[in-house]
């Protein structure tokens, strides 16, 4: 196995904490595991030379994504590849272009051209061209149980483990479950099995998923990013309207516009909406954990206890009445509607209470989520066009 020449006496735990800090440094070139000291270190070549047992050498090179089954290198800004394109077609996102040139086998990766302008490539090499972008296409990689697999074909982790599983991902969640597992061999009767080293033989016809670090994919849908845990689930009731779609993107559609909803969760073929961010195991389960969002608060409304609500989260309402506290919205809503003075709600984050208030001006104020009363639905009535009467014979 091959490692590089250390050039600090730095130890780290970890190759992500030895990443991390080489990424810092401009002299580094990439990171050794020493396996005789079970530590990694900054290696200041790219000289290689042959290591023992399960050393190895991570190389420094370009950022990086995942995407469509690979990892593509982000090539230094102003650069294509070399020569003509794979083919006439320009597309208008990365995404689309990451999936066209995933399948097509000569396929090398995609150069941004200009602005939604996307060509795939042909050659191996890079060259210089200023305002474009290229993207390297690399190893065959698995995304699963929030790590990422590299595929590796001809080649088998040593010491394989005896139980068989007739899945890659079944052996995958063993691997994971279990501290010395390195990854999973595919053989040749498509079987699967772990294994507890990263050394590597050549073994034709066959192939090993090398376990990786910790990712979680995701994408942005509806002006939000959504992070997919395959295999988990998350928990808890939002307590108040319709929580359950049979569609992803309508409960996601629901669960960006909802300040209390942090994610959606996929089980018996329907999708829930989840007050938890925490994943835990679940085969056959699915969950989407809600990220950054632009979604505009002011234009969202929830029909709630006969009126119209207006979630603003990181604000607050002044003056709140009485001492009593709610410990749901549609409880302090409806009290809210039974006392004249009341102009609307707030939530308060650290406590889990909601406060009925006297003001419905809305102050900005991280750790409270706001909701003023828009309309009653008598109001909301009221506030619609009439249908004109018919004329009279």
């Amino acid at each position: 196995v091959s490692t590089q020449s250390t050039g600090t006496k730095v130890s780290y735990a970890t190759v992500a904490k030895c990443m991390t800090a080489c990424e810092k440094a401009t002299t580094c070139k990439g990171c050794s595991y020493v396996s005789a000291k079970k530590k990694y270190y900054q290696a200041t070549t790219k000289v290689f030379y042959l290591g023992e047992g399960d050393d190895k050498a991570y190389t420094k090179g370009g950022k990086a994504v995942v995407s469509n089954g690979h990892i593509w290198e982000t090539k230094t800004s102003g650069t294509k590849f070399t020569g003509d394109y794979l083919d006439a077609t320009t597309h208008t996102t990365l995404d689309a272009a990451l999936l066209a040139c995933s399948k097509k086998t000569g396929c090398t990766g995609v150069t941004k051209t200009a602005t939604k302008k996307f060509r795939t490539g042909k050659k191996s090499t890079v060259e210089e061209k200023t305002g474009m972008q290229a993207y390297l296409k690399g190893s065959g990689v698995v995304t699963y149980k929030l790590y990422t697999w590299t595929i590796i074909n001809g080649m088998l982790l040593a010491s394989q483990q005896k139980t068989k599983y007739t899945t890659y991902k079944k052996a995958m969640i063993a691997c994971v479950k279990a501290t010395k597992c390195k990854g999973v061999n595919k053989m040749a009767d498509k079987k699967y099995y772990t294994a507890n080293s990263a050394h590597l033989t050549a073994s034709s016809g066959k192939l090993c998923y090398l376990k990786g670090e910790d990712y979680t994919p995701y994408f942005t849908y509806d002006s939000t990013v959504w992070y997919y845990n395959e295999g988990y689930k998350t928990t808890g009731d939002i307590g108040f309207g319709t929580t359950s779609f049979t569609t992803r993107n309508a409960a996601m559609y629901k669960c960006a516009r909802n300040p209390i909803c942090n994610s959606v969760h996929y089980t018996s073929k329907k999708y829930h909406l989840r007050t938890g961010k925490k994943v835990t195991d679940k085969e056959s389960d699915n969950a989407w954990v809600y990220g950054k969002s632009t979604v505009v608060w002011t234009k969202v409304y929830l029909p709630i206890s006969t009126g119209l609500w207006q979630p603003r989260p990181g604000y607050k309402l002044k003056t709140v009445i009485g001492k009593t506290t709610y410990t749901t919205l549609p409880a302090a809503t409806k009290a809210c509607v039974a006392k004249s003075s009341c102009k609307g709600v707030h939530y308060v984050t650290k406590t889990k209470k909601y406060h009925i208030c006297s003001t419905g001006t809305p102050i900005k104020t991280t750790g409270y989520i706001a909701y003023p009363r828009k309309y009653l639905v008598m109001e909301a009535a009221r506030l619609l066009p009439r249908p004109r009467s018919s004329p009279s014979t």
